[in-house]
Parts: C-alpha cells; structure tokens; sequence
C-alpha cells in the first residue's frame, strides 16, 4: 500500500521541483491541492503521477469538503484517527491556514 503525500500549494520554484521528485518515487501516491489562480504553474499540472485537486483554503468549508472526500477516497474512513502520511504545505500565510489546511494536527 502507497504512502499518502499531500501537498498544499507550491506550484512554482520548490513546490514544482519537490512535486517533479516524489512523483518519480513508486512507493507515494501524491495528491496536490492548489487553489489555481494567477500563481498555477501549467508545468506542475502535467506532472505524472500527482493527482490535482482545485481548492481554495480561505473558503473553509469547501476546503474541509475536498480535504475530507480525498482522505476517504484514500480509504481514510475515520479522519479523526487516520491521517496523511505526510502533508507539505507551501500556503499558509496565516494560522488560520493552517487549522483549516491540517485540522487533526
């Protein structure tokens, strides 16, 4: 079973160049969620192997929809217990971000 890696932002510089490495790795399947405006990087999205979601964390409660429907896609039934094996997170500007981008942590 793969190692779930879920990336928030970063569509240029390191966010494009960490997402070109782990998608070269068999043992990751990588999920990249980006909110897709002015700063979306057309070289990120045509990277193999990392699944591109759209959101958009200053909208919460949409945000917490995709977060929670990829976890359970994943097969993270109970997202209180079961968590990424790792999440990357380029776009927190504000702690805010952050509680909505990671809200088991």
């Amino acid at each position: 079973m793969p190692n779930n890696v879920l990336v928030l932002g970063g569509s240029t510089f390191m966010g494009k160049s960490l997402l070109s490495s782990l998608s070269q790795l068999p043992d990751l399947d990588v999920h990249y969620i980006n909110r897709g405006r002015k700063y979306w990087n057309n070289e990120v999205k045509n990277i193999k192997n990392v699944r591109y979601t759209y959101g958009n964390r200053d909208e919460k409660k949409d945000f917490t929809r995709i977060l929670t429907y990829l976890s359970r896609k994943l097969g993270m039934e109970d997202t209180e217990t079961e968590k990424w094996d790792a999440v990357i997170d380029f776009s927190a500007f504000t702690y805010k971000h952050i509680r909505v981008g990671l809200p088991n942590f």
